[in-house]
């Protein structure tokens, strides 16, 4: 019975030593809030364009780019394209803007998702990523307006490197 008491003693004396050392919620004056940098908003970019080099038998270029509606340009080299790694640069508005014209031009929109040939083994496959629409191809079957943007997005990497 002296060990019931015992135990409920030093459980409620812990309990009193517990509350003893929380300390009440600060309450802030409007003078504090006022003064309180206000958080940095973080902008959410949105990814334009998406390319990807696959592999072939050669020594062709294998890589991975996306391009963002900030002008911001990640190239993932993976072979035979500089230095191997994920690589970040910024193009201007106006290079974004005449992409963008390019592919609005060439209506990348009205093409179809596969654009392979069928004795193309080994051959280096294209993907091509605009506003959610896939296109994958070779360069022997792919139409001419495939050709034209994959043109201008091989020159933006070529001059990033």
């Amino acid at each position: 019975m002296r060990f019931r008491y015992f135990l409920a003693l030093t459980t409620i004396v812990g309990y009193l030593l517990y509350i003893s050392n929380l300390k009440p919620a600060k309450k802030k004056n409007n003078r504090e809030e006022e003064e309180k940098e206000p958080e940095e908003i973080v902008a959410i970019e949105k990814e334009l364009v998406s390319y990807t080099a696959g592999t072939c038998r050669g020594r062709c270029k294998i890589f991975d780019l996306k391009i963002f509606d900030s002008g911001k340009v990640e190239l993932n080299s993976i072979k035979n394209l500089g230095a191997a790694g994920l690589h970040t640069f910024n193009i201007s508005e106006e290079e974004v803007q005449k992409l963008l014209s390019i592919i609005e031009t060439e209506s990348f929109s009205s093409t179809k998702a596969k654009y392979l040939a069928k004795d193309s083994k080994g051959s280096q496959q294209f993907e091509i990523t605009i506003g959610g629409k896939s296109t994958i191809f070779h360069k022997k079957k792919a139409p001419k307006k495939l050709m034209t943007i994959k043109t201008a997005l091989d020159k933006l990497v070529n001059g990033l490197i």
